[in-house]
């Protein structure tokens, strides 16, 4: 009857092997690079949290989320709704602003509920020991980790390990040392700051103009542009305020008073509906000054000057930009969205109606259309007009390349710390990945093989690095992005772990792709019909390195079908059909 001693992160280790016999307990980890480290490394036998729920525990999770949060938010805001109408202010809806983010927290809160109470149906241990963590992956709520599982399992002897060493508590997102990647970055490619300084400057000289000079129509950018960027390069019809440009160098800035809310007279039946409460409120004390700033700013903007449209390229879901967005979509303005990366249309992800969908008026998809959402989503409704357009980013330049064999563009793992499970599970990724690898190291010199990771990829969101030394015949580039490196080679095969945005990169070239599902995003019937004409796709990790052996030996056929790519992602002048979409919605005509 071995205690559970819980293990959330490498610098956890030390600690445990010094003052512990691992012998003597069964030993549970959140972060997966502890997971490889321990089993690999020090060959310590441990068990990876999210290997105790399965893609239908995920699915279950979702709904309750959506549910539980929904339900959550309508009722505090109402309660903030009445208190500032008491005390004589002006009412607003804050916390419907960030369901995106409070989804993520709650799921994150319930997927580890789910699993630690798999865990728990497999130990008859009454005793379970925690290394410190706190759950504050998407905002900070000081929400130490052995305090929810007192909450949640008050029945067990929950112990808090008393260590001396700070882990790092900063979302896993901004875990990455700015200046250790820039040096990389710099090392590599020295000129790469260059464009991104122009179009901040760009981006400065644009918003003065558009301050100064009001003859022609305004557009107000939100950035990231990311497809929409080109935007900056098209002034013969409008002029364009940078959002975070007229905060920084136009917009007076002054503190503004925080309005001191009590919502505890809130009650709920879940404990974890109370935690998550409590932890909204937390959130909203932190953040209302700064979100009232922003809202002020945009107040002044709109009675200074007359906005045509609003456009964003990124979703404006988190910091202040959620908040002014809420109040922006009530303006009678037209905003504009644009589609950002891959799993737009073809897979069913319901998290985008909360995210993309319902955050504009007008979508610029590089594809999908209309009839497609409706299809695969039973016709829920949303705000936007889906306005196919085309991605203006993803252009490989028309240059001799280096033929390769095989390219691994490996996909990040998201900890079941980081939002919950919303794709593949960390362990069941990982046990995916560390096949690929060994297979295409077990090819040795007969074969090219590259592995390309995110640029700057550190342990904690591409473990396998952990494991880096062991391979000794690929090749790993992690300076570049994956558009950079496709400049620059021409793969015969890519492997993909995980549908994701490597795939729109690669589906153009002439490459055989190979797909591994993701079992709780699947595809719509009719996108995975297309999609299987052009990619081998599988279900199985076995399956698919036996596919990619069977390629290699030449016993199955290429797939160069582009029925998918021409529907999902190919448009002819994407440019061209974004403006004149653009032109049609400020003139009223669409």
């Amino acid at each position: 009857m071995k205690p559970i001693v819980l293990i959330n992160d490498l610098t956890d280790i030390d600690h445990f092997i010094q003052h512990f016999s691992p012998d003597e307990y069964r030993i549970v980890t959140t972060d997966i690079a502890s997971h490889i480290h321990m089993q690999e490394i020090l060959q310590i036998e441990n068990r990876h949290l999210s290997s105790f729920i399965n893609a239908n525990d995920i699915l279950e999770a979702q709904q309750i989320t959506d549910r539980s949060v929904s339900s959550i938010i309508a009722r505090m805001d109402e309660q903030l709704s009445a208190a500032l109408k008491q005390n004589g202010e002006e009412s607003y809806p804050f916390f419907s602003a960030y369901l995106y983010v409070f989804k993520l927290h709650y799921l994150e809160y319930y997927c580890f509920f789910q699993a630690f109470s798999h865990l728990l149906q497999t130990s008859s241990s009454p005793k379970i020991m925690i290394y410190p963590k706190k759950m504050n992956h998407f905002f900070y709520t000081d929400r130490e980790m052995t305090e929810l599982l007192k909450v949640l399992f008050p029945e067990y002897q929950i112990e808090p390990i008393d260590v001396q060493h700070q882990t790092d508590e900063k979302p896993l997102m901004h875990q990455n040392s700015k200046t250790a990647l820039m040096k990389k970055i710099f090392t590599k490619n020295p000129f790469w700051l260059w464009p991104k300084l122009k179009l901040k400057i760009a981006a400065f000289k644009e918003t003065l103009l558009a301050l100064a000079f009001k003859s022609r129509p305004v557009l107000l950018l939100f950035p990231e542009l990311y497809d929409l960027t080109f935007l900056k390069q098209h002034r013969l019809h409008y002029t364009m305020i940078d959002w975070e440009m007229y905060r920084l160098f136009f917009a007076k800035k002054r503190p503004l008073s925080r309005p001191k809310i009590d919502f505890s007279p809130l009650a709920f039946d879940h404990p974890l509906d109370a935690i998550a409460a409590s932890d909204m409120e937390k959130f909203f004390h932190q953040n209302i000054g700064r979100a009232l700033e922003a809202l002020r700013q945009v107040k002044t903007l709109l009675s200074r000057q007359k906005i045509s449209l609003i456009a964003w390229g990124n979703p404006p879901v988190f910091g202040e930009k959620a908040f002014v967005f809420d109040f922006l979509l009530q303006q009678n303005i037209p905003v504009a969205g644009m589609q950002h990366g891959n799993c737009y249309g073809d897979q069913i992800r319901y998290g985008h109606f909360d995210s993309d969908f319902n955050r504009c008026d007008y979508y610029f998809t590089y594809g999908f259309t209309h009839d497609d959402l409706e299809r695969g989503y039973d016709r829920r409704e949303h705000r936007c007009r889906i306005i196919p357009t085309g991605t203006t980013r993803h252009k490989i330049a028309p240059r001799t390349k280096t033929p390769i064999d095989v390219l691994f563009p490996i996909t990040i793992i998201k900890p079941i710390l980081m939002g919950g499970v919303n794709r593949t599970p960390a362990a069941a990724l990982w046990s995916a990945q560390h096949k690929i690898l060994r297979y295409l190291d077990s090819l040795q010199s007969r074969h090219s093989c590259y592995v390309k990771p995110i640029r700057g990829a550190n342990k904690r969101n591409s473990p396998f690095l952990i494991v880096k030394h062991t391979f000794e015949h690929l090749r790993f580039v992690d300076h570049l992005s994956l558009g950079e490196f496709l400049n620059h080679y021409l793969p015969k095969i890519v492997i993909i772990d995980l549908p994701s945005s490597p795939l729109i990169d690669v589906i153009g070239l002439d490459t055989e792709i190979f797909l591994l599902a993701d079992p709780v995003n699947g595809y719509e019937t009719v996108a995975l019909k297309k999609l299987r004409k052009r990619v081998h796709y599988y279900d199985d990790i076995d399956h698919l390195i036996e596919g990619v052996q069977a390629f290699l030996e030449g016993r199955i056929e290429p797939k160069r079908n582009e029925e998918y790519l021409r529907h999902y992602l190919a448009q002819a002048d994407s440019e061209t059909k974004i403006l004149d979409s653009i032109d049609a919605i400020v003139k009223g005509t669409i």
